[in-house]
């Protein structure tokens, strides 16, 4: 990464090239650990005391010594443990909001009592910006959140959070369970951050209890993006590195995974090609269009995707503007020379969202287009607007019979002029069957279409679940519109509402 910057950097026209920073973020562990009392600055020599921290002061040193050896115009940023909005879910504060929803324990190192200086990461990213805007070439500067707390105090206080936002028959501070400490295990990080104060006029704006009031109400409201990572790739585990089986290290095995999967239901759902080279951004997407009802494929690279799209056709492509091999603008070009991908929706992703490359990509055919960052779930409302101009018979946000209506949008179901309550599984099971009226799908067919074939659950959680989706749908005389087929399974009622 450092040559490839420095050749792109040499290449500048002299006034640009004066402009050019490379800002390399890392962290305090590679300064080691603290007593008592004490703050890191800039000036103590390195003393990781782990593998992972001495790779980290490894990077930082070769940053300084290409600024040294080359003058390349580098700064270095060391900051703080972050906290926040879109945390992997195997750290600290992400772990505890989530088990303790989820009624599991919550694990504490040893007796809790490391230190760690606690960063809101949009105070973070406020940093990295006035540095790399305004910090002096070769120079390092301390970011941190003058929040000390110790890890037993940060996991109390979520437990105290929740416990007025979302509260249990009982304390969550009863959830908690003290663990076998990791090896190499810093006593206490805490960074000075006079530097950045001083020089450049940054100052953290969150406390640490504003910052994680906004963080657990974050994940309370927003499990589209960590159901599909608890569910398909961490679920709470301490973890090491990824077994081979990891969908992470085999992309491919996971689209044969899906395909059977499909196949296997006799799914008619659309399917969407996404052809992104960021591997944690493509299984993302691919897992939240999954919970959709979406069937996905992802290649990484744009030949690979020149592939895909001349043997079979999805439904819609959401294709990446740089990507290796071939790029997403000249995918897009090709798709619209020929007769038969003519007419195919795309939405094209970029990391930059300025005009030149909007207008770009729009002209040569994309039909939307999302910057990074983007919300997975403004994405996947251009998916579906996009596919219900592109085929309305199979991508309708209703399902009617009679006068039972079931709308996707709003997960709302109702039958004449009352609201129908159901929980997440009933609704998906009346979705799947209000789609095929008169299919009859035997207990194991709706258990893999509805939980999936790798759920090991008896065939009788079918038959529990029709019975909750019956009762609610049926009040009084009303008909109940799902069939029981004896020895076979279950159908929607295809003369239901006719006369």
């Amino acid at each position: 990464m450092l040559e490839a910057a420095r050749a792109y950097w040499l290449e500048l026209p002299p006034g640009k090239r004066e402009g050019f920073r490379f800002l390399h973020v890392s962290t305090d562990e590679v300064y080691g650990t603290l007593g008592a009392e004490g703050l890191f600055v800039e000036t103590p020599p390195y003393d990781p005391s782990s593998p992972y921290s001495a790779s980290k002061a490894a990077s930082d040193h070769l940053v300084s010594a290409w600024a040294h050896t080359y003058g390349f115009p580098a700064v270095i940023s060391n900051c703080s443990n972050n906290y926040g909005p879109y945390h992997f879910p195997e750290k600290l504060i992400p772990l505890i909001i989530l088990n303790a929803m989820h009624g599991k324990p919550l694990p504490v190192y040893g007796a809790g009592a490391n230190v760690r200086d606690w960063l809101y990461v949009e105070d973070h990213a406020r940093a990295l910006d006035i540095i790399v805007s305004r910090g002096r070439v070769g120079e390092k500067y301390n970011v941190g959140g003058r929040n000390e707390r110790r890890n037993i105090d940060v996991v109390r206080k979520i437990c105290a959070v929740l416990d007025r936002l979302r509260p249990l028959d009982r304390p969550y501070e009863t959830l908690i369970a003290f663990v076998a400490d990791r090896p190499g295990h810093d006593l206490r990080y805490a960074i000075d951050a006079s530097k950045l104060e001083g020089e450049l006029g940054w100052r953290a704006l969150e406390t640490f209890d504003s910052g994680i009031e906004k963080t657990v109400r974050w994940y309370l409201d927003s499990e589209w993006w960590w159901r599909p990572l608890r569910e398909k790739i961490y679920a709470g585990e301490r973890l090491g590195i990824l077994p081979e089986t990891s969908p992470m290290n085999q992309p491919r095995s996971l689209n044969e995974a899906r395909r059977e999967k499909a196949r296997a239901n006799g799914v008619s759902a659309p399917r969407i090609l996404v052809v992104e080279d960021d591997s944690d951004l493509a299984l993302l997407l691919g897992y939240s269009l999954e919970e959709e009802g979406y069937v996905v494929e992802s290649v990484e690279r744009g030949d690979e995707a020149e592939s895909c799209l001349a043997e079979n056709p999805p439904d819609l492509v959401i294709l990446d503007w740089m990507l290796p091999g071939v790029s997403g603008l000249e995918i897009c070009c090709r798709l619209r020379a020929r007769e038969s991908t003519r007419t195919l929706p795309v939405i094209m992703v970029t990391a930059r969202g300025n005009e030149a490359e909007r207008v770009s990509g729009l002209s040569v055919g994309a039909d939307d287009y999302v910057v990074k960052p983007f919300s997975v779930p403004e994405l996947m409302a251009r998916v579906r607007a996009l596919l219900r101009r592109s085929r309305p018979e199979r991508t309708a946000d209703r399902l009617n019979a009679g006068d039972l209506e079931l709308d996707r949008e709003t997960w709302r179901v109702r039958r004449g002029e009352r609201d129908i309550n159901l929980g997440p599984t009933e609704f998906r099971l009346l979705e799947f069957l209000l789609e095929k009226p008169g299919r009859v799908f035997t207990r194991v067919q709706l258990l893999d279409g509805i939980w999936g074939q790798a759920a090991e659950l008896d065939e009788r959680t079918v038959d529990v679940h029709i019975g909750r989706l019956r009762k609610r749908l049926s009040k009084g005389r009303q008909r109940d519109p799902i069939r029981t087929v004896r020895g076979a399974g279950y159908a929607f009622d295809e003369t239901f509402g006719k006369p």
